[in-house]
């Protein structure tokens, strides 16, 4: 973890999601509130980053599920297919599909970090599905919590 960052952004530690855990507040059922209450979006990264999320295509994708901002943080897609769906619910369950056990070794983290976003501007697409896209190149955050490989709960089916 890197100690330089500055100290604009609040970081809630591994250690503080302890605590939350030890009173039976998973990380997923954390997020979901930061979502549902406060009117957030997540990134989720496999890489801390500082002050702002960026990207190289213009767009920045976030997400109102905390499942798959977890997903994120713990997989990488940079070289591997990572397939898993839009839609979720209980006819199409969240289930990570990954090619093959090289990929999984190359894609999985063991920890990774979920970036707590403001919805303003932030635009639903496909209309309906947990994936949020602003036309920005970067968006700033003001909170990091640090994910551990054992928050994501769902299967993870390899191909071959």
């Amino acid at each position: 973890m890197n100690n330089d960052r500055k100290e604009s952004s609040n970081t809630i530690s591994l250690e503080k999601l302890k605590e939350l855990k030890d009173k039976g507040i998973t990380t997923e059922n954390f997020l979901q509130h930061l979502v549902n209450k406060q009117k957030k979006l997540l990134h989720g990264s496999a890489y801390q980053i500082d002050e702002e999320v960026r990207s190289s295509n213009g767009k920045i994708f976030a997400t109102n599920n905390s499942a798959i901002a977890i997903l994120k943080s713990l997989y990488s897609n940079v070289g591997v297919n990572l397939v898993y769906p839009y839609f979720i619910n209980d006819d199409n369950p969240l289930i990570l599909n990954i090619d093959s056990k090289k990929q999984v070794e190359k894609a999985e983290k063991e920890r990774g970090f979920v970036y707590v976003l403001d919805q303003k501007g932030f635009e639903n697409n496909p209309k309906g599905s947990w994936q949020f896209i602003k036309k920005e190149s970067s968006v700033k955050f003001k909170t990091i919590i640090e994910i551990e490989k054992n928050d994501f709960k769902y299967p993870v089916q390899i191909k071959k």
